[in-house]
């Protein structure tokens, strides 16, 4: 962990709606996601050196995460996840976003995959984050390039076995 962050010591990740000590996992997860190991395999995201700018993470109730839902993308009901870009460039060493969590949808897959929420609150930050450095899962070859990212993350942080 200590090589992560000093490669990304100009990243500024501040966690909203949660206790101080998933906060801090979650900022942790946010900034090993953004380590160099994490890039995907894009000539267009590839930079040497740390990442700056700023992510902001917010921690939602499902009714909260469902407003979220229909007024940015039209879809109806709550998500686990949603990220919004707000005009990084990885590329340039610039990463700046919002990545929304719902803790109801993490507490309701925690219980189901038997692991903490707080875990699992990870798993979606680390998701959030992955699609803020190019990485996609619309297509099947992509979303296992990110599944594989996300569990690299993951075991990198001593998470083994949440997906």
């Amino acid at each position: 962990m200590s090589g992560a962050r000093r490669r990304n010591s100009r990243l500024t990740v501040a966690v909203r709606g949660s206790t101080e000590t998933v906060a801090r996992l979650l900022r942790r997860a946010a900034r090993c996601t953004a380590a160099e190991e994490f890039r995907p395999a894009r000539p267009r995201a590839r930079r040497a050196g740390p990442l700056g700018g700023s992510i902001s993470i917010a921690v939602v109730s499902d009714p909260e995460m469902a407003r979220h839902n229909v007024r940015w993308l039209r879809h109806k009901g709550p998500t686990d996840v949603l990220t919004f870009d707000l005009g990084g460039d990885p590329s340039a060493g610039m990463l700046d976003g919002e990545i929304i969590v719902s803790r109801d949808t993490a507490r309701r897959e925690a219980l189901h995959r038997g692991h903490p929420t707080a875990q699992e609150l990870a798993l979606y930050v680390v998701h959030g984050v992955l699609h803020l450095l190019g990485h996609d899962d619309h297509r099947p070859a992509d979303r296992r390039r990110m599944r594989a990212a996300e569990r690299a993350v993951l075991a990198s942080m001593g998470m083994g076995g949440v997906e």
